[in-house]
């Protein structure tokens, strides 16, 4: 992935990611609250590629920062454990927010 910046960059972005995939489907597992800043979110994804046919299953994780209520930055994550790292939980501040690795 690359970064983007702006509306449009990101519509072009996920026009681009959703063009790759055949059968897409996306459902939200989870969704919490970290602090008033952060949101962090559990998501399951299956497809299969449009030119290969190879078939993609599996979580994802969404790490989102805020700012006026508004998303200023998302990073997405194979693991629990890399998203409840960015979002810098560990610890006591992993178990504040009902949250375990």
């Amino acid at each position: 992935m690359r970064p983007c910046h702006g509306r449009e960059e990101i519509v072009a972005l996920l026009a681009e990611i959703r063009g790759a995939w055949d059968a897409y489907r996306y459902v939200v597992k989870d969704a919490r609250a970290i602090g008033d800043d952060r949101v962090l979110v559990q998501g399951r994804m299956s497809t299969e590629g449009r030119a290969s046919g190879a078939a993609l299953e599996g979580d994802v994780y969404h790490c989102c920062w805020l700012r006026h209520g508004r998303l200023i930055r998302v990073e997405d994550h194979l693991t629990a454990k890399g998203a409840l790292h960015a979002l810098g939980l560990s610890g006591e501040t992993l178990e504040a927010a009902g949250l375990r690795e």
